[in-house]
């Protein structure tokens, strides 16, 4: 049986990160898979401090969505992006694992001085990991109106 990762890939995630990266050199491509690793490692680590002795043992699938996503971040990072846009990065993994996900992922663009624009409908879950969010709020919650009434920015205390 396929796992998530390997059904919307056609194969492993770091597989995937060679594929995209194809036209690079071998260089950029073994930077992603470290990268890539680098992410993955962090998010489990930053699991197992928070408690959680493996996350993915006994557990649906070996974090193959988390993998997928992983592969996906590095693989923008190596290619260059002048910002990478997380939109609802927590679809699909529990609130936890979400949030090690993000946090290792905005530690890996700190690295490469690359900005993270994280979209979602979430934002506490990411309070601890933003340091400055823009809210938008809606004049109405009417279905079909979305009219903006204001926009609030906050930066987290330094």
């Amino acid at each position: 049986m396929q796992s998530s990762a390997e059904q919307l890939f056609t194969r492993r995630p770091v597989d995937y990160v060679k594929w995209a990266l194809r036209e690079a050199t071998s260089s950029r491509i073994a930077e992603a898979e470290k990268l890539y690793e680098t992410i993955f490692s962090a998010s489990v680590e930053t699991l197992t401090s928070a408690g959680m002795a493996n996350p993915f043992v006994g557990a649906a699938n070996d974090g193959a969505l988390l993998r997928a996503k992983c592969a996906l971040v590095a693989s923008r990072l190596v290619a260059g992006s002048r910002a990478l846009i997380l939109d609802e990065p927590g679809t699909g993994l529990g609130r936890s694992v979400a949030l090690a996900f993000v946090r290792a992922t905005v530690s890996a663009a700190d690295e490469r001085s690359t900005p993270v624009i994280l979209i979602s409908h979430n934002p506490t879950w990411y309070s601890a990991v933003v340091r400055s969010r823009l809210e938008l709020r809606m004049a109405s919650e009417a279905p079909g109106l979305h009219a903006v009434r204001e926009l609030v920015l906050e930066r987290a205390a330094a």
